[in-house]
């Protein structure tokens, strides 16, 4: 009698293919991996709720803001991201006035 051998089976869960994994974010973003890593660590940019290490597509967005304000600016990283907030408070908040 030949005992019945069971190995587990990994079912990788599927993502949706409109987000983005950390090199994806770096190459459409034209920055080094190390910098999306930093500016995640830093929390300016954060993981889709649903998919730890993935990204949605409004984080590219966000990450050529920051690129800008440093670059034409001379602003930080850590400065950047409080631009940025206010900025989308100031857009909620127009949004609710109807403005």
């Amino acid at each position: 009698m030949t005992k019945e051998i069971r190995l587990p089976v990994f079912v990788r869960r599927s993502i949706p293919k409109h987000l983005f994994t950390t090199e994806e974010v770096a190459l459409r973003c034209r920055v080094h991996v190390s910098y999306v890593e930093k500016l995640y660590r830093l929390g300016i940019i954060s993981c889709h709720p649903n998919y730890e290490r993935y990204f949605a597509p409004q984080v590219t967005i966000r990450v050529q803001k920051v690129l800008r304000l440093r670059n034409d600016l001379g602003v930080n990283e850590q400065g950047a991201a409080v631009i940025l907030d206010l900025l989308e408070r100031i857009d909620d908040l127009e949004r609710k006035l109807g403005l």
